[in-house]
């Protein structure tokens, strides 16, 4: 799971989200939960992204959004592609 963490995450404070060094606003306890439910689904096994907005009840564009929103970068060879 290190390798899908988002990008800039202070490890010292988790759930603050640091933009250029500098430390943004923290995140709210829903906020932090649907980070985590956004890095849990797309890596439990071969999943499509379409399959993995699906099971987290939103569209294929809104969690695309949400991966830039939360600095979120998942690896390639985690998903699948058809």
């Amino acid at each position: 799971m290190a390798n899908i963490l988002p990008a800039r995450t202070n490890p010292h404070r988790p759930g603050v989200n640091q933009t250029r060094g500098r430390p943004t606003r923290r995140l709210s306890r829903i906020e932090a939960f649907e980070r985590d439910e956004i890095l849990r689904v797309p890596t439990q096994g071969e999943i499509t992204m379409r399959q993995a907005a699906d099971r987290l009840g939103m569209s294929r564009a809104t969690l695309y959004r949400k991966l830039t929103h939360y600095n979120i970068h998942i690896p390639t060879e985690l998903l699948r592609y058809s």
